[in-house]
Formats: structure tokens, sequence, C-alpha cells
């Protein structure tokens, strides 16, 4: 049997995907993903623990550093969500309602524990963001290369230097001198101001959000002078396992991930998009949890499916847009669960049927087959995956095939020289010699890693074929 996952007929294409640890879901997942890139769909995948690495390195060949992320707080991608698509011909950066919607998620993330503003914070803050595009736009420098650039801490600044202005004591005016039409504008906002800070704790902000800041802990994570361009590759993934450790930058980092997603499916109306959030119920607080209710509610506009993939019933029950989620994902996935208590607790929240839930009952799994339980709309049906032994090898999640296949792929990796070229793309030339620069490529061996893999049934020989020869040991044999 086949089925379509990106059903337009359903209501939605996105998806829930539940199953228990051992069920199989990052063996399942990774074979949608692979069909999904053969088909010519783009997704990007936000992953904590490395399931996707083999899949993503199998497909993406040499590319694979260009799209696959392993976040490190110590040496983070940057990013600059302050950087804003520009008017072609003046230059002035365009500012959307929508734009305005993400800074304040984003704010709210980095300023508060519970994630939210308050309705007060809000338009406070709002107004600072509107204001802030106003002043860049208004700079007689805007263009050039001395313009000042937009980011968190050019923001951050405006914010403080605003502060500052609306709280200084306003000079007493001579008798003689009538008052200008823009000091009376400029009075009535400072009044304005003073009325509205009284509920906003402006000092807790600077205290906190200047971590971001260019003087701040997190300077690097969101100062970045260049956007970040991941248009050319349709299958991108990001392993947050190094970061999720930080309460304060894993929200963070998740939210502009996601944003980014956004925007790269915004440059592609045409093409079929998919995002998948693995493991990813830790992210859901605050503004985010809201940042992704609205995207279960709107992705599909832009021709987008957004899939959660979790171990339980119990989290998505249990959040406060679970309901939101569910009615809004038209195709449920469920793995085998060996637990019938497990099994029970997916009937209600998930309005599944006495006859679903005897399929769901019914799923086995076996050697090189899996089956699993789908529902799209009122229809309910049970299908086997069968992978080929080649894409076995790069579909296990099992630590020691996993394991086994990369070192598979580090024996078998090659070195091969490519010229040094600059950013115009032309050849770097040594500055003594005139010829032109080389550095060394490693490409990873995975097309003869996972022949091996199969010619030995995934099992590790323990004959030292994957050791390094010892130079020293055939010399004194010799």
């Amino acid at each position: 049997k086949r089925v379509n996952l990106f059903d337009m007929n359903q209501d939605n294409q996105n998806s829930i995907t539940i199953g228990p640890s051992g069920s199989g879901k990052s063996y399942t997942m990774g074979n949608l993903i692979v069909q999904r890139f053969e088909n010519g769909a783009r997704q990007v995948i936000i992953d904590v623990g490395g399931s996707y690495r083999n899949v993503c390195q199998a497909l993406t060949g040499n590319d694979f550093n260009n799209c696959y992320f392993e976040y490190d707080p110590a040496n983070p991608i940057e990013f600059n969500p302050f950087l804003l698509p520009r008017h072609p011909q003046s230059r002035r950066w365009i500012y959307t309602d929508e734009k305005v919607t993400f800074h304040l998620s984003l704010i709210g993330t980095l300023w508060k524990a519970t994630g939210t503003l308050s309705r007060a914070e809000t338009v406070v803050m709002a107004r600072f963001l509107k204001e802030y595009y106003v002043h860049l736009n208004g700079s007689p420098l805007l263009g050039s290369p001395q313009e000042e650039f937009p980011g968190m801490d050019s923001f951050f600044q405006f914010v403080r230097a605003t502060h500052e202005l609306m709280l200084a004591p306003l000079a007493p005016a001579a008798a003689d001198q009538l008052a200008t039409e823009a000091d009376a504008e400029f009075a009535a906002r400072r009044e304005q101001y003073l009325k509205d800070i009284q509920f906003v704790q402006m000092n807790e902000f600077f205290l906190i959000v200047g971590e971001f800041s260019l003087t701040g802990r997190y300077s690097k994570v969101l100062n970045a002078t260049h956007d970040v361009d991941l248009s050319e590759y349709p299958l991108i993934c990001f392993d947050m396992i190094r970061v999720k450790a930080d309460p304060t930058l894993y929200p963070v980092v998740a939210m502009l991930i996601t944003e980014l997603s956004l925007d790269l499916f915004r440059k592609f109306p045409d093409d079929v998009k998919y995002l998948l959030l693995d493991e990813a119920w830790s992210m859901l607080s605050g503004a985010l949890m809201d940042f992704i209710e609205n995207m279960y509610r709107t992705i599909r506009k832009a021709k987008g499916s957004i899939g959660i993939i979790t171990q339980g019933i119990a989290e998505i029950a249990a959040s406060p847009i679970g309901t939101a989620l569910i009615d809004n994902s038209s195709t449920k996935i469920i793995l085998r669960h060996s637990s019938d208590a497990a099994r029970s607790r997916l009937m209600q929240p998930l309005g599944f049927t006495p006859q679903d839930m005897s399929l769901i009952g019914s799923l086995r799994s076996g050697t090189g087959f899996r089956e699993f339980f789908i529902k799209q709309g009122l229809i309910s049906t049970v299908f086997a995956l069968e992978a080929a032994p080649q894409l076995n090898a790069i579909l296990s999640s099992r630590p020691d095939e996993r394991n086994y296949l990369n070192k598979l792929v580090k024996h078998y990796q090659r070195h091969r020289p490519v010229p040094v070229r600059d950013a115009l793309g032309q050849h770097v030339l040594d500055p003594q010699t005139g010829l032109p620069q080389y550095t060394t490529l490693t490409e990873p061996g995975l097309d003869f890693a996972v022949d091996a893999f199969v010619e030995t049934n995934g099992i590790e020989p323990t004959t030292g074929l994957l050791a390094a020869p010892d130079a020293s040991a055939d010399a004194s044999a010799a």
C-alpha cells in the first residue's frame, strides 16, 4: 500500500507522530525523509541527539557540512533576526506586521522567565521596534558602507538611548523663545512615555536582554553581519543536543531556527515543504509555544507541513496548545506500543475509534520490517515499511550499528586537493610563487561504507579491520 502524507484533499498537511522508545521512530521518519528528498520536497529538521545524521550525510554528500549543523554554544551559528529584506531602489528596510510579531515573541523569550510579555510590555516594545526601523530608514547613510547595521546590539543601544533621552529633564526654554512644533511633539511623546513606562521594568530589560548585546555573554548569537542563506539546500538538519542544557539559549536558538525555516519556505511558494520537530516539546513554553501553535494553523498557506515527533501522548495532552495541535493535524502516525496502558491513553485525546485502537493493537515488527498506523481524516490504515539493506544501514538508530557505520565512513573517507577561492569565486594565488593555493577537502566514503556494512550484516568484525596500519610493527617484522 502507498499513502500520500501531503494530501491536499485534507484540511491541512500537518502531522503528529507518536512512538515509544524502541518503536522505530527514527527509522520510520528517516525513510520518509529519504522519499521526500527523492520527490524534490524541501525539508528542515530540528533534532535532539543526531537521529538523522547518517540519513542527511547519505542524501547531501559533499554538501553535508553546509546542511547539517550541530549547534555548539562555544562556536554558534550566528543569526541576525533584525536583518530584513530591503526595497530595491530606496534600500529602506521593509518592516512588516509579521516581523513585528516575531520580534515581540523573540524579546519575550529573551527577557521573561515565562517567555511572554505583558500587554503593557508588548505595547511599549512594539513601539520601540517600529521607531527603531524608522530611525534606520531615516539615516542619511542608509545603504552606504557606513550605515548603522541592524542587529540585537544596535536595537538594544537604540532602546537604551531613547529611554535615557525620555527620562532626562527638559531644559527650560528662554522667555522670549517660542516652542517649535517639533519641541511640542517631543514633549507630548515624552509625557506619554513617562506614563507608559510605569508598567514596564526597563532596568530589568537592560540587565537581561543586555546579555545578547555585543558586551554580553551571548554576543555572537544575534549580531551576525550577514544573513544565513540556506536556500540552495533542499535538506537541512539542526541537532540541538549541545545547547539543550542551557535554559536561556535553547528556546532562543529553537525560535531562530524555526523562523529561519519559515523565511526559507517563503522563498519557494511552489515547492512542497516540511518542518519536522523531533522530541521538541521542551521548546514549547511561553512565546515559543504560541509561535508553534500559529505555525500549525498557518503553514498550509505556504504549501508547508509541520510535524511533531514524540514518545507519548501525555506531553501533548498536557500542553496548553495540545488540543490546537491535534485539531490542526489531519495526519496521525502511531508506531507500535507494546504496553496496553500506553495504547489506551491514545484513544480519547486523538479521537480514535474502537476500530482504530484494534488496528493499533495489531501492529507488528520483525527482521527487516515494521508496521505503523496512519489516520488521515476518517481513513485509518496499517502500513508496512520494508527497506533495502543499503537503506537499512543509514536508517538504523541502534547505537552499535550507527557507531559501526560511522567508523566505516571515516575508514573509507577520501582526501583531495581543491583550489582556494575568494568571495568572488576567483583563485587565490600564493603571494610568493604566484601559483594557485590549494586546500585539502575530506569527502566521506559513505558509498563504500554502506557496502561494507551490508556485507558484514552490520556487525563490526573483531579482526581489527578498521585499525590503522602500524608502520613500526611492519618495519620490525621485516
